[in-house]
């Protein structure tokens, strides 16, 4: 089960990593390495929510569980709208690699290095995902309307989860006794 942590933003990042390298990917390929990526992030998610020291960071987790959890719900509709199947490629083995091989990293911490290892995971993920969602949608491929809506959408909560992520790590950062904005 030590494999389980980081899943999550290893998972996604490996996905943002190897979708440059390996060309355009078709929507099934698409399909398959976000499908990877909710599997990943939902099983570090899980294991955050478990292991998080901070209230801020086991909310963040569970809303990430569930957040994927829809999400892979939407992509199942996607899919069967465009008529494709999702499909392991390039991306999605490099990404159960990565994630297998990079798990370990959060599995071995506690309290609030935890907290913050899985923080700066996710903000990192976040960021390559939007940059490779954004490269997707205005690449030369040709997208299903259903896939380009779904990645639009799906664009949108990144967007917010990096944003969430942030502010946990911006609050982490104040000096003990000190509210975020200055107050005490």
């Amino acid at each position: 089960m030590k494999t389980l942590p980081l899943i999550l933003s290893v998972a996604v990042a490996a996905f943002a990593q190897t979708l440059p390298e390996s060309g355009p990917l078709d929507d099934g390929a698409v399909a398959g390495a976000i499908r990877a990526a909710n599997e990943a992030e939902i099983a570090a998610g899980k294991l955050a929510a478990r292991k998080a020291q901070s209230r801020e960071v086991k909310r963040f987790a569970k809303m990430m569980v569930e957040d994927h959890r829809k999400n892979d719900e939407k992509l199942t509709a996607a899919v069967r709208q465009a008529g494709v199947e999702p499909r392991d490629s390039a991306a999605a083995f490099a990404l159960k690699s990565d994630s297998e091989r990079h798990s370990a990293a959060l599995a071995g911490q506690k309290g609030e290095s935890f907290d913050k290892t899985y923080i700066e995971q996710q903000i990192a993920a976040h960021k390559k995902v939007l940059e490779t969602i954004d490269r997707a949608l205005a690449g030369g491929t040709r997208r299903d309307p259903a896939i380009a809506d779904y990645l639009k959408s799906t664009r949108d909560a990144v967007a917010r989860h990096l944003e969430h992520a942030e502010n946990l790590r911006g609050r982490d950062e104040q000096p003990k006794g000190e509210e975020p904005g200055g107050g005490r």
